[in-house]
């Protein structure tokens, strides 16, 4: 089935660029659930040299630049977020005529308002911040590195986000499984209670992902059908509350949307210096796909990279939703017309 219309002209648009940047890949928290190794630190200063270098060369033929601050935790590293927003601010007043954004997936441990008040005034306006259900299920899965509970702090600190007037965005990410969906209407009233009269927050309800199992602790997620059945009876339940909420958009169980890492656009910049495309897959060799030099060039793996914006060819739906399904058997298929360049 293909879906190739505007949405495919844009990926594959020069005139746009979407770098999703890790100050670090350390974190703060060790989830129950989460697939990354933290083998890699924070960003070094020849890799934000290298970034701010692409920026110079690339901003002035672009209409439009997204930046999205992803880790580890990101806010461990806010000086490596300060650094690069501070240069990218001083290009926007040289090139007043791009229209740049900017967002940031937290933990939000660390969102203490001078800590917001800062990313507000690095243009960073939209949030992304997952929850497992209400603190007794939350603390249960996000916890501490320490194995202390998180659900308290956050919350206080969504609260403190609330009292800021200016403009931003916070979507609220309840992750469900078979052994909280039953607690999320609990969630649910609680939001409505401390933000349900504020648009800028939004709550989006998905199942959670089993990407890798840890040995430690047997995640209990649901398969699709059901997940998309739970989804449907708490999205009613929201809407008998009178709360908006999003759920994912679906076709034929995939994702309509394209993913990021489907569009020749968008790279994922590692700590290291490592391109990425897709933020899931970060310890597997097919989504390596370059690296960035100090003096702003990306050097990219031509092969590995077209493996992943193949939908942009052939508008296939899962292969635009998530082009990592099936991206090693491509790469088998074409192991041996693969090149390295440089761009």
């Amino acid at each position: 089935m293909s879906i190739y219309n505007s949405r495919i002209a844009e990926a594959i648009s020069d005139r746009f660029l979407n770098l999703i940047l890790m100050p670090t890949e350390s974190c703060n928290f060790r989830c129950t659930y989460c697939y990354e190794s933290f083998n890699i630190g924070k960003m070094s200063q020849q890799v934000v040299n290298g970034v701010k270098n692409l920026l110079n060369a690339r901003v002035p033929d672009i209409d439009f630049l997204l930046i999205s601050w992803f880790g580890g935790e990101p806010l461990l590293a806010s000086d490596v977020i300060g650094s690069i927003s501070d240069h990218i601010l001083s290009l926007t007043k040289t090139f007043s005529n791009i229209n740049y954004q900017a967002d940031i997936t937290t933990n939000g441990y660390f969102l203490t308002p001078d800590v917001f008040r800062n990313l507000l005034n690095w243009n960073i306006r939209s949030y992304q911040i997952a929850f497992d259900g209400p603190k007794e299920q939350h603390d249960r899965k996000r916890l501490l590195a320490n194995g202390r509970p998180t659900f308290d702090r956050l919350w206080h600190n969504l609260k403190g986000m609330r009292t800021v007037s200016e403009a931003f965005a916070v979507t609220v990410r309840l992750h469900l499984d078979r052994e909280n969906y039953k607690a999320a209407p609990e969630f649910l009233k609680e939001f409505k209670r401390d933000f349900g009269d504020d648009p800028r927050f939004t709550l989006y309800v998905r199942e959670l992902s089993s990407i890798i199992r840890p040995a430690t602790h047997m995640l209990n997620v649901f398969e699709l059908h059901e997940a998309m059945r739970v989804i449907d009876e708490i999205r009613a339940v929201a809407e008998s509350q009178g709360i908006s909420i999003r759920v994912p958009e679906r076709k034929n169980h995939v994702c309509e949307a394209a993913c990021y890492a489907a569009k020749l656009n968008s790279f994922v910049i590692r700590a290291n210096g490592n391109i990425s495309k897709c933020t899931v897959a970060l310890d597997r060799d097919v989504n390596e796909v370059g690296n960035i030099s100090e003096d702003g060039r990306l050097c990219l793996n031509y092969g590995k990279l077209m493996k992943w914006a193949r939908g942009l060819a052939s508008g296939d739906v899962t292969e635009l939703g998530c082009p990592m399904l099936g991206i090693e058997s491509a790469m088998v298929r074409d192991a041996g017309s693969l090149t390295v360049k440089d761009a």
